[in-house]
């Protein structure tokens, strides 16, 4: 004879709390707020996927009608907002470094990002972090003096544009939870491009590079050494006018090889003394020479003037020269080859 056999389950009896738990575990789409309070590292035992970091989020939400309650969300991934293997853009959230915001739900008291997140499918255990929202301790920047305007800061270095379309890079050392500088002394150093398109890059004290749009100028400032090397070309100075070298002490310049100087006129000035040092020196001219002075002379055990191979001057050779009293004769020890006339 037939007999009807029911299923176990349509034979028992379900507890009030046993629907609420399975909706916040298999059904559980609502949009939560809560704070990082742990990251698991990609390379840790305890990240479940290693495809990055991933976050212990703490979440007071409404339990339905049986008040609020502390619930935390485990292991939680993060969003990429272009999600490519040539394309991404990815960035840790700090966990809070305390535990209070778990009992006092004070967003205020906790140093840890404020995120926003979703559950995959509904499950619970597929957290996903899918945004942040402004800190209640931090005062925000959007104020209406400020206009339409951008501003970032991530770990100490800040990135802002003006409502002018000016933008400004601050680089202020690592930093706290709470923003605060952990080397101030290495902080200050700033890239910029003002409202007429001016670039300047600054360390915030003495040393800068600015490239003026208006002026259209380049000037570079330091306090100490300003280096150009180039270990394999050239480096080139190029100039439709003047290329201006000025140095309060000395001015130095050294070559390895040959050192060239070609221009239309070349003229070199002392306000002191002047030296020119070398085993051989020459001096060709293709018109003309003329040395003036107040004494000239000539230190060497010879002296040779004129074609070689016979020399115009010998140590007898005489010399007219003329004076305030009119002309006079001197001549030197021996004979001599040819007559030379000296006007002073």
């Amino acid at each position: 004879m037939y007999e009807p056999i029911l299923c176990s389950s349509l034979l028992s009896f379900e507890k009030e709390g046993d629907s609420g738990s399975f909706k916040h575990s298999y059904n559980n789409f609502a949009l939560k707020q809560g704070v990082v309070i742990k990251c698991h590292e990609i390379d840790s035992e305890s990240n479940l996927n290693n495809l990055g970091p991933e976050y212990d989020v703490v979440v007071q939400e409404q339990d339905e009608n049986r008040g609020v309650t502390s619930t935390t969300y485990r292991n939680c991934s993060s969003i990429d907002s272009f999600g490519g293997v040539g394309d991404f853009l990815e960035a840790k959230f700090r966990p809070a470094t305390s535990e209070s915001y778990q009992t006092d739900q004070d967003p205020e008291d906790t140093d840890g990002a404020i995120v926003m997140m979703l559950c995959l499918d509904g499950v619970s255990k597929k957290g996903i972090i899918i945004g942040a929202v402004k800190h209640a301790s931090r005062t925000s920047t959007l104020t209406e003096d400020n206009g339409h305007c951008l501003q970032g800061e991530f770990n100490g270095l800040n990135w802002k544009i003006d409502k002018l379309g000016a933008l400004t890079i601050t680089f202020k050392s690592a930093t706290t939870n709470d923003g605060i500088p952990l080397n101030p002394a290495a902080g200050g150093t700033t890239f910029a491009i003002d409202p007429l398109g001016s670039v300047e890059l600054s360390d915030g004290q003495t040393q800068s590079v600015k490239i003026d749009k208006t002026k259209k100028q380049i000037n570079l400032t330091s306090a100490s050494d300003i280096n150009a090397i180039s270990d394999f070309g050239n480096i080139n100075l190029s100039s439709l006018q003047k290329i201006n070298l000025d140095a309060t002490t000395e001015l130095v310049a050294s070559a390895g090889g040959k050192a060239a100087f070609t221009a239309s006129m070349f003229e070199m000035k002392a306000l002191g003394s002047m030296e020119i040092n070398s085993p051989q020196l020459k001096i060709n001219a293709l018109s003309s020479m003329e040395v003036t002075g107040s004494q000239v002379s000539i230190k060497a055990p010879t002296v040779a003037l004129g074609i070689a191979p016979a020399p115009a001057v010998t140590s007898g050779t005489m010399f007219l020269g003329m004076s305030p009293l009119g002309p006079v004769m001197s001549t030197s020890i021996g004979p001599f080859s040819s007559s030379v006339q000296i006007s002073l």
